[in-house]
């Protein structure tokens, strides 16, 4: 099981110039919360690298979600058969091979990992929609367009 977790009601919009969205949001790999529930951080920073690493995946076999309040980052591996594996690592304390610590990971099928990112992107721009957000609107639907996935 995989899912992108963000709060919608918890988005603060802190500036405009340069955009800056603040909020919680967080990955469920396995069931685990990762980093952790309720993680704060910048929702469409994190929604970006999402994209950027599916994307990477599926051209060269791996890409890197980045959280960007703490030690954490989740690496996606591609496999021929379809599958992802979702490996949630802490590299705090890295490993003596400097990999870092894993935490969670999960094998899923790639239209399960599409449709997690694809779920919190609408989600978002509902609420960006509902409040009159445009700069923050115009952001996730480039991000859609961008990430072709």
């Amino acid at each position: 099981m995989f899912a992108v977790v963000v709060l919608p009601e918890s988005l603060q919009v802190d500036s405009r110039s340069p955009l800056f969205v603040a909020g919680r949001v967080w990955l469920e790999i396995a069931g685990r919360a990762f980093p952790e529930a309720g993680w704060n951080d910048a929702p469409l920073s994190v929604l970006g690298s999402i994209g950027t690493a599916i994307r990477g995946a599926l051209d060269r076999g791996e890409g890197d979600v980045y959280f960007f309040e703490g030690p954490y980052f989740t690496k996606l591996l591609a496999s021929n058969d379809g599958l992802f594996r979702v490996v949630g690592v802490c590299d705090r304390y890295p490993d003596p091979d400097g990999g870092g610590a894993i935490e969670a990971e999960v094998t899923v099928p790639v239209q399960e990992l599409l449709d997690a990112y694809r779920d919190a992107v609408h989600r978002l721009i509902g609420w960006a929609q509902e409040r009159g957000e445009t700069e923050v609107f115009a952001v996730l639907a480039k991000m859609l367009e961008a990430d072709g996935v």
